[in-house]
């Protein structure tokens, strides 16, 4: 039985590295996940299904930040990785400003169901772009090279 469960923990733990690696599929897998969560929200007819749709949608927006965050750590030169996490954190902060705005005129033109959609697309797009961006695989250049 002990050994069981020092299997399932490890197998467990294996996925949990796997996951939180930082890689472009990393962060196109949640990505792509949320997305598919808004259809339940853009769907609903109750208020269950609509908590379900966003109980998945922070399920997986919860997997994206911490992948961006290592992205960020990868991708940046190392002098200049603190302005990079701050312009991160700050479009964080802005993307949640601007959102409801930009939400609330799609609704009232289009219908409510319709920013579920729209946001739906949106990140259905970042992540096709997110995969095929060859930009994202780390470069070491000399400069990090030589700082490590």
């Amino acid at each position: 039985m002990q050994f069981e469960l020092e299997k399932n923990i490890s197998y467990f733990m294996d996925i949990r590295f796997m996951l939180c690696d930082g890689n472009e599929f990393n962060f196109t897998l949640p990505s792509l996940m949320a997305a598919l969560a808004f259809i339940p929200q853009a769907l609903a007819g109750n208020i269950t299904a609509l908590l379900v749709g966003r109980f998945l949608l922070g399920l997986f927006i919860g997997g994206m930040v911490p992948s961006l965050n290592v992205l960020v750590k990868k991708l940046a030169p190392t002098k200049i990785q603190g302005t990079v996490y701050g312009l991160n954190s700050s479009s964080l902060f802005l993307g949640n400003f601007v959102g409801p705005l930009i939400g609330s005129h799609v609704a009232a033109t289009w219908g409510i169901r319709s920013v579920f959609y729209v946001t739906m697309s949106v990140l259905l797009i970042n992540s096709v772009v997110v995969y095929f961006n060859r930009f994202l695989e780390p470069n070491v250049s000399r400069e990090r090279k030589m700082a490590s």
